[in-house]
C-alpha cells in the first residue's frame, strides 16, 4: 500500500487498501476538465483532446478536489482522494430524473454510437477509446 492509513471516511467508502491505490492511480491521470485537455484522442485522425471531445459538457461541470478541480458528470468520481463524497456518490434511481442526471445514459451512449461509427486508418486498425477515464462506478 502507497499511501498512509485509510481515515474513517476512506474506510466507510471502501476498507480495502488496494481500492484506494486503484483509485490514487486513476486521480493522478487527471480526467478532470483541465487535465482532459492534456489526453488526446488514441487512433483519431486529428489532434483532439478528449476536452473537446467532451465540449458540450463544459456548462455542466461538478467540482470534486482540494484544488477546486472540476469534472464532467461522466469523469467525475463519486468521491475525492481524502473521502469527501460528491454528488455522483449514492445516485438513485430517483436521482436519474434530475436535470444533471437526466440525459446521462442518452449521452453515453451516444457517445459509444460516436467510438464505434469512426474507423481508424489502415496503418492504425484499433479503435479508438474516446471513453478514457469515464468514472460509471456502478451507474
Amino acid at each position: 500500500m502507497s499511501r498512509p492509513a485509510l481515515t474513517k471516511k476512506q474506510k466507510d467508502i471502501n476498507p480495502n487498501p488496494a481500492y484506494w491505490d486503484h483509485f490514487d492511480q486513476w486521480w493522478k491521470q487527471d480526467f478532470s476538465w483541465d487535465g482532459l485537455a492534456n489526453h488526446e484522442i488514441a487512433n483519431h485522425h486529428d489532434d483532439r483532446s478528449l476536452q473537446d471531445y467532451w465540449r458540450e459538457e463544459e456548462g455542466n461541470l461538478f467540482p470534486c478536489g482540494e484544488n477546486g478541480e472540476e469534472w464532467t458528470r461522466f469523469h467525475l468520481p463519486p468521491h475525492d482522494q481524502a473521502g469527501n463524497t460528491t454528488s455522483k456518490c449514492g445516485v438513485t434511481q430517483q436521482d436519474w430524473a434530475l436535470k444533471e442526471w437526466k440525459d446521462w445514459r442518452k449521452t453515453i451512449l451516444s457517445k459509444l454510437d460516436q467510438a464505434n461509427e469512426y474507423t481508424p486508418s489502415p496503418l492504425s486498425p484499433r479503435k479508438a477509446l474516446w471513453l478514457t477515464g469515464c468514472a460509471a462506478f456502478g451507474a
